[in-house]
């Protein structure tokens, strides 16, 4: 009986868990459409809608990938960008924006975003973001471990 039990905490440890991705924006079409393209890649998606639930959320869990939107003229979507460098400093992210801020941009570059998106996110950029930010690594990572094994 011991010896099942440990084979099954051996196969449960080897199983990948899915990426875990934040998804913050206080348009709820645009959280929707967002959260949908890394669902439909298999990722376990957080949406929030509010600053202070976002903010909460970076305070307690670990995400492997964020999208933040940096919201309005009043950028509230910063607030969750410093939590998340706080909490999680290694987290690749990505912001988005509306056309012509620039000092948005520029802000999150400075605190470690890898890209800065302009809204209206097109299916294909946030497709390449997925790529470029989960996938990729992913893949890379499995190829490593087959030729480690061989």
């Amino acid at each position: 009986m011991e010896q099942d039990a440990k084979k099954h905490l051996n196969e449960a440890a080897t199983v990948e868990r899915k990426p875990k991705v934040l998804v913050f924006d206080q348009d709820m079409e645009d959280l929707t459409r967002h959260s949908e393209a890394f669902e439909a890649n298999g990722f376990a998606v957080h949406k929030c809608l509010s600053v202070e639930r976002a903010i909460r959320f970076v305070e307690r869990k670990r995400v492997d990938f964020a999208l933040i939107d940096l919201g309005s003229s009043a950028l509230e979507g910063l607030r969750v960008f410093r939590h998340l460098v706080r909490y999680n400093p290694r987290v690749p992210s990505v912001v988005t924006t509306q056309s012509g801020d620039t000092a948005g941009c520029r802000e999150a570059f400075t605190m470690g975003a890898m890209e800065c998106l302009e809204k209206p996110v097109s299916g294909a950029d946030l497709d390449g973001v997925i790529q470029k930010y989960l996938v990729s690594p992913v893949k890379h990572r499995d190829r490593q471990r087959n030729s480690a094994e061989a």
